[in-house]
């Protein structure tokens, strides 16, 4: 991986006391808050770490450079170029405590996987480092989840956490067995009333409990309810992916399926409320 490069390089132009410098007075990192100072290696790893989690790469390049001028011809590529970092996960692989199974999907923002914590299978949902370059809004994202995670609803995902590992965002929820419904409905057409009630009610119950807690989903589309079988084998929908609001804020209105449920104001670059979600149940409907 090109961050193994940069680590490569650090440990050999630097002595531990000169990676040190480099971090104070060109990053304005304090080297107490790295950690890692036991060794050239420990630090040079932690730093790289530091500095993909805190989105600071390039000015690691910047620094590198600007300090030695026999460096691995990479090094500047990179520089010029801008580190390019592998997004998509393989099966397999450890993210954080989860053990990538196999990838399910993906889209512009994130790409979703199956996965195992603890033993337990789950759905994982790793964000694009594109999507999540504003801090704030992903603090925010963040919040609006552990909140969520709190509302106990069977139309919605259960064991609901989200957070952050090696300066990439996660969502992860235990799995649904089903289908979109936008899956259903471009197979079969429109649902009879009767077959649909189920559906309109699950929905409508999951939004609910959100707005009882002072909550609002923010991207109810087709695509973001997934439809499995209840007691009884009567069709039983959970709604997933709440907050891409509070992530992305108003950009994530640019995707066609998200547009077509889009609240005007919401449109017009405000979050999104209950009211907001009712308009979108409007569409769905």
């Amino acid at each position: 991986m090109s961050i193994d490069i940069v680590r490569g390089e650090l440990e050999r132009l630097f002595s531990l006391d000169e990676m040190m410098s480099l971090t104070t007075e060109l990053l304005g990192f304090e080297p107490s808050e790295i950690g890692g100072a036991a060794s050239k290696a420990s630090f040079a790893r932690a730093l790289t770490d530091r500095c993909v989690e805190l989105d600071a790469v390039e000015a690691l390049l910047d620094a590198v450079l600007a300090s030695r001028t026999e460096v691995d011809p990479r090094i500047r590529e990179m520089g010029q170029k801008g580190l390019v970092q592998p997004e998509e996960l393989k099966a397999g692989d450890t993210f954080g405590a989860f053990t990538i199974g196999k990838k399910l999907g993906e889209g512009p923002r994130a790409i979703v996987y199956s996965a195992t914590k603890g033993g337990a299978e789950r759905t994982l949902k790793v964000f694009r480092r594109e999507a999540t370059r504003d801090t704030r809004a992903v603090r925010r994202f963040l919040t609006r989840m552990r909140r969520a995670a709190r509302v106990k609803h069977q139309n919605l995902a259960s064991e609901l956490e989200a957070g952050i590992e090696g300066g990439r965002v996660w969502t992860a929820y235990a799995p649904v067995e089903g289908q979109p419904l936008s899956v259903r409905i471009a197979r079969t057409g429109p649902l009879h009333i009767n077959e649909a009630r189920n559906l309109v009610r699950g929905v409508l119950g999951a939004l609910g409990a959100l707005h009882d807690k002072g909550l609002s989903h923010g991207a109810i589309k087709l695509e973001n309810v997934i439809v499995g079988r209840g007691e009884g084998g009567t069709p039983r929908p959970v709604l997933i992916d709440l907050g891409a609001d509070r992530l992305a804020g108003p950009s994530v209105w640019s995707s066609a399926a998200l547009v077509k449920s889009a609240s005007p104001e919401v449109l017009r670059g405000k979050l999104g409320d209950a009211q907001s979600d009712i308009y979108s149940f409007g569409a769905l409907l």
